[in-house]
């Protein structure tokens, strides 16, 4: 066997044993000081008003407002402890139940309460009526016998002292039970025997914080996922800002006088998770606690860049927080239309409404908000579902065919699908014979002449969109749609089976005189304004789509729009049922009677989708923009400061906001420390300039510098024997003793 060979210098000799320990995965930084991993599910910023944000509120509401003047530490959570819940749903009897369970954060020092004020809610889609229940899922009862309501009692669902679970009282002593673990807790001790199921933790899809969940080296972040809720879809954080106690800390000990200055700052101008958590419960109070479909509507959590992390949008469009009664300032909001968009590389995406100005009195700054959070919200689900999802359909033989279901869940496919309802009317009533444009179509009764019938199907899809592009923005001129028709031969299965051929004639009729009003309306009547607007972020949407560049590009044909719900309840059979009412019914039941010779007849006249899935463009050259809309180039550029008149007669409001996802500070979590208690004296430690290293951080380091000693002196040691080695060897050109050269 060879002798192995060594290097000829002590340094190279510790190259070797470094370059080793490297290959060999050995850290060369302490873990604590690392970048700390980021979690393998989106953890997002809570849309105000959302599903999952509500529970969170209404607990922080009945035990914290409501017991706010006794401040009883059993009954009362200060805002320096979190509060989080997790989403799951079951069935039963067909009927879909959504569980939301709401569990504080609990630690052990001498001010603060071992209990743990539990509230578990359901949410009844069908009625979209909210329920505080006990642990077997039964409505929540006082010692009367009365229900509890949420916004009357502050008496919890449960309250769960931990200072008895015995295995628990290390946790306890450490500040360690976090609420996102203890959710999993109480779902696998308390409430999966009552339940009589075992699996309530593998069914939790949501999981809602009012911090960022905590950090460090055993960072719940991952163990969310990893640990505890293994079917994980998302996570979502009201605010990531560090807690009051946290910046206390800092401020007092920092490393670096910056630090400390930057601490005060934030401390004194409110910028901590305590105040953010306050602010949104006081908001939240202030708007009516509401608790309905439209909640995300009246608290302004439904604009552009709503849920990314980043901050609300700014400028005159920015109506999300603008107090309902507000003065609109002389502006009709019920005509506000998208028709700018424009994206920088920053990812700021800047958009402009033009309305009208107010020509009644009694406008209100709410129908504005409605308007611009129908835009953003069809924006989105335009962007986000794929284009072979976009249609509708009211088809008496096809009850199973109405909508898309993702698309079903939002207010675009029930503006499109009752805008058809509406639609169809239009088109039925409008042949009414009673009237001269229906008599035209029907002609005039006559026993002599066959009697004629016509069955016709009509659908609304979009013209060539007319648009400018200029300097990276859209200008949206005009946007027009089509109602299209066609004749139909009744199958017989629903309507009049004695019409096996339409009528020529009429349908010419209908095609001439009837076709064009309807059209008219949908492109013009105010009853379809609703359809306008959103067909006006299909336009924005598909031009997006098309330049396939931007901060929003992950998004397009993800197939996700569980964050832009419906703002009212409503079900697509709702809208099919009422259709088919007026299919087999008729808009109208006309019976005329005609004298002809010696008999009487008697005439009887009976009358009983959107298809957006192509966008056409027709581009307008420079000169022909310029000549006719210079003056809407001006006012988009000043709309992002005031509202802005053009020539036309209209007024132009825009805002920007930051759509590029902002990343969210997985280092400032919930550190289990009460704003009225003093930090434990186990916790005077080290710092950075970031915070607190903690004590797991300076075992890991002290354990690192230990190795890195070891090793340095097992290189020493192997220098020294390479060079007592080289010592004891022949030189080149000599034979050693017992060998040849």
């Amino acid at each position: 066997m060879s002798a192995p060979v060594f290097p000829r210098r002590p340094l190279a000799a510790l190259l070797v044993v470094l370059v080793g320990l490297v290959g060999l995965g050995v850290p060369a930084a302490p873990a604590a000081l690392a970048a700390p991993s980021k979690p393998n599910y989106p953890v997002e910023v809570l849309i105000r008003g959302e599903r999952l944000h509500l529970p969170l509120l209404m607990s922080r509401y009945r035990h914290t407002v409501l017991t706010d003047q006794d401040r009883r530490p059993d009954t009362w959570m200060g805002y320096g402890r979190n509060v989080a819940d997790g989403h799951w749903t079951t069935t039963a009897g067909g009927r879909k139940i959504d569980w939301y369970l709401t569990v504080p954060s609990v630690n052990s020092h001498d001010n603060s309460s071992p209990i743990a004020l539990i509230d578990i809610y359901q949410f009844d889609e069908s009625t979209g009526r909210w329920r505080l229940v006990d642990v077997n899922g039964n409505q929540l009862r006082d010692a009367a016998g009365n229900a509890v309501a949420w916004d009357k009692s502050s008496a919890p669902s449960f309250a769960w002292d931990l200072s008895k679970e015995a295995d628990l009282a290390a946790d306890l002593r450490n500040n360690k039970l976090h609420s996102e673990p203890l959710i999993k807790l109480f779902l696998t001790r308390r409430m999966a025997a009552a339940l009589g199921r075992d699996d309530l933790p593998q069914l939790v899809d949501e999981v809602g914080s009012e911090r960022m969940f905590c950090s460090g080296p055993a960072g719940c972040v991952r163990k969310l996922k990893n640990e505890y809720f293994p079917n994980l879809q998302r996570g979502k954080v009201l605010t990531d800002l560090p807690s009051k106690s946290m910046l206390g800390r800092i401020a007092r000990k920092g490393s670096t006088d910056e630090a400390r200055a930057a601490a005060r700052e934030k401390l004194k101008n409110g910028g901590h998770s305590d105040a953010a958590i306050e602010k949104s419960v006081t908001d939240w109070s202030a708007k009516g606690r509401p608790v309905g479909v439209d909640a995300p509507l009246v608290l302004g959590g439904k604009e552009f860049g709503g849920g990314t992390g980043n901050a609300a949008p700014t400028g005159p469009a920015a109506l999300g927080a603008v107090p309902a009664g507000t003065d609109p300032g002389g502006i009709d909001f019920t005509t506000l239309q998208l028709r700018y968009l424009s994206e920088d590389e920053r990812g700021n995406l800047r958009y402009a409404y033009r309305a009208s100005p107010a020509t009644r009195p009694g406008q209100k700054v709410s129908d504005g908000q409605r308007a611009t959070a129908q835009a953003a919200d069809a924006f989105y689900v335009w962007l986000n579902l794929p284009t072979s999802t976009f249609w509708v359909n009211l088809n008496p033989n096809e009850p199973d065919r109405i909508i898309d279901r993702r698309l079903a869940t939002t207010d675009v496919g029930r503006i499109l699908l009752e805008a058809d309802l509406d639609m169809k009317r239009l088109a039925a009533r409008l042949t009414d014979p009673r009237t001269a444009l229906g008599l035209q179509f029907w002609g005039k009764p006559d026993p002599k002449r066959l009697r004629e019938c016509a069955v016709t199907r009509q659908w609304i899809v979009p013209k060539p969109a007319s648009v400018y592009e200029d300097n990276g923005g859209l200008y949206i001129v005009d946007a027009p749609l089509e109602v299209k028709s066609e004749a139909q031969v009744s199958n017989g299965k629903v309507g009049d089976p004695a019409c096996p051929v339409p009528s020529a004639r009429m349908d010419k009729v209908y095609r001439k005189l009837i076709l064009p009003k309807v059209e008219a309306a949908v492109n013009t009547s105010p009853r379809f304004a609703d359809l306008r607007k959103v067909y006006l972020a299909r336009v924005a949407a598909e031009w997006y789509r098309q330049r396939h560049t931007g901060a929003l590009v992950p998004m397009i044909d993800s197939g996700d729009v569980s964050r832009w719900p419906a703002t009212r309840r409503w079900t697509p059979r709702q809208t099919f049922d009422a259709y088919v009412k007026s299919y087999r019914k008729g808009e109208y039941k006309v019976t005329k009677s005609v004298v002809s010779g010696r008999y009487r007849y008697t005439f009887t006249y009976v009358d009983g989708g959107v298809d957006f899935a192509d966008v056409p463009f027709a581009q307008l050259p420079q000169p022909a923009f310029q000549q006719r809309y210079a003056d809407v180039s001006t006012a988009v550029g000043q709309s992002f400061h005031t509202a802005a008149p053009d020539q036309h007669g209209d007024v132009w409001l825009g805002a920007t906001a930051q759509v590029r996802p902002r990343a969210l500070d997985f280092d400032a979590g919930d550190d289990g420390l009460p704003d009225d208690a003093p930090p434990p004296a186990a916790e005077r430690d080290q710092t950075g300039p970031g915070g607190p290293i903690g004590a797991v951080g300076l075992a890991v380091l002290g354990i690192v510098l230990i190795l890195g000693a070891l090793f340095v002196a097992a290189a020493l040691a192997v220098v020294v024997i390479v060079v007592a080695k080289r010592r004891g060897r022949p030189g080149p050109g000599r034979a050693s003793p017992g060998g040849t050269a």
